[in-house]
């Protein structure tokens, strides 16, 4: 209940976010032709590093005039992560057998296969479940919505990195968290 009331509050966020994501994508030619432009200074030049300081100016002016940025992304993972760290450590150490007890509840509060929710998932149910859900959702990411093919497939590449390295942490912990 407490993770659906926290992304009710995040929708304003997220819908802030995705604005900033089209109007970036609609920038997204201009941008490009100034980058090319910058490629194509020589840079190590007093006037090249004036060019590019234009540029850049450009590239400023064309954020502010269609009210976006890419750092507003950020934003609402930057408000989210800490509340969700925090709930997932508290989640922990409630249901943590290394106190010595786990809150009342926890060890009988489980349903179907996990009974317990103060020891890891015992057929990895869980984790896999939670890693095959981000890995699908790293997949089905919109690629056009960055500023270069290959940085569409290093985002890509770090998804399914993480889904796997993210595995065998989650397989550890309790079910509760």
């Amino acid at each position: 209940a407490a993770t659906v009331g926290i992304r009710l509050l995040a929708v304003p966020l997220t819908i802030f976010s995705m604005r900033n994501a089209a109007a970036l994508g609609k920038l997204k030619p201009k941008l490009d032709e100034l980058t090319e432009k910058a490629a194509k200074i020589d840079s190590k030049t007093e006037k090249g590093l004036k060019a590019h300081a234009r540029l850049r100016n450009e590239m400023f002016k064309l954020y502010s005039d269609n009210n976006c940025n890419p750092v507003y992304s950020l934003v609402p993972i930057g408000i989210q992560l800490p509340v969700f760290v925090f709930m997932f450590s508290a989640l922990q150490a409630m249901s943590s057998h290394k106190t010595g007890h786990p809150w009342h509840g926890f060890e009988t509060g489980g349903i179907s296969w996990f009974t317990d929710l103060s020891l890891p998932d015992p057929y990895y149910l869980l984790p896999v479940g939670a890693s095959a859900t981000f890995l699908a959702t790293t997949l089905l990411q919109d690629p056009t919505m960055v500023h270069s093919q290959d940085q569409a497939r290093m985002m890509q590449y770090a998804g399914i990195g993480l889904s796997v390295f993210f595995l065998p942490i989650m397989a550890t912990t309790s079910s509760a968290t």
